[in-house]
């Protein structure tokens, strides 16, 4: 199981305000926003990123879950998860159903619906796990997690691809662990000041050195264990490998099973 980040594909716009104020919008903005449109990515049938995303999952035999900015009807963008399984292609996708504060200049809500709430049954190294993938703040919605937890029967691994690079976000992936006792592994880009899509202005005397994200991924176990401990500022993926996930995720429902006693 492979984890990317929040908007890895099409880049998160940090820094931007594409023009908008209260009431008004500039030429400058407008062309933010057709730059912006066009680094983002199709996950139509026969679109090109997704059968490249599809060949990878097969190549390396990994199942990779992605956080992408996806075009939508007409010129419309937003925030998606999608999962590519290796031998069956791409399993499933969804859009974030709220973008936080001024993301919603940019990109569309996407409309709960039932289905998208149900964590993905599949099979990984002979084990067969439930997933569900929450975007960033989408974290913070208690009724968006007690909706995954009723649904049939809860959750194994809870992903959380994100663009929070603060430190208060790694104690929100132990308490989602300890409240779901679920696996949790969150994931976030580790992004300079010259890195952001599209191109910030850099100031006089820049070098775009600056980090405006930091990272932070995480890993934690089902009673709140800290298998993977978050790195700040380093591009590089924590891993933890588990021998018996559902032994694991059994033993810690002891006393909380959300989706079950509880």
């Amino acid at each position: 199981l492979l984890l990317l980040p929040e908007a890895f594909l099409g880049g998160y716009p940090r820094g931007h305000t594409f023009g908008m104020s209260i009431g008004a919008r500039d030429p400058a903005g407008r062309e933010t926003y057709y730059a912006y449109y066009q680094s983002c990515i199709s996950l139509a049938p026969t679109s090109p990123e997704r059968r490249e995303l599809e060949a990878i999952a097969k190549d390396f035999n990994v199942f990779l879950v992605v956080g992408v900015i996806e075009r939508i009807g007409g010129s419309s963008i937003r925030c998606a998860v999608a999962m590519f399984d290796p031998s069956l292609g791409m399993v499933a996708r969804r859009g974030k159903l709220m973008p936080t504060g001024s993301e919603r200049t940019v990109w569309t809500a996407t409309p709960a619906r039932r289905e998208d709430l149900k964590p993905v049954e599949v099979v990984l190294a002979g084990q067969k796990v439930r997933l569900f993938a929450a975007i960033c703040w989408e974290n913070y919605m208690p009724l968006l997690r007690a909706a995954v937890y009723s649904a049939g029967r809860g959750c194994d691994i809870w992903l959380a691809p994100t663009a929070d690079g603060r430190e208060s976000w790694v104690g929100s992936m132990r308490y989602i662990a300890m409240e779901g006792r679920m696996f949790v592994v969150g994931c976030n880009q580790v992004v300079r000041k010259r890195e952001v899509v599209p191109p910030l202005e850099l100031g006089e005397g820049e070098d775009g050195e600056e980090f405006v994200c930091r990272g932070g991924g995480v890993i934690f176990g089902p009673l709140g264990e800290e298998l993977v401990a978050p790195t700040w500022e380093k591009v590089e993926g924590g891993v933890a490998v588990i021998e018996d996930l559902r032994r694991e995720i059994v033993k810690s429902r002891l006393d909380i099973d959300q989706s079950g006693h509880y």
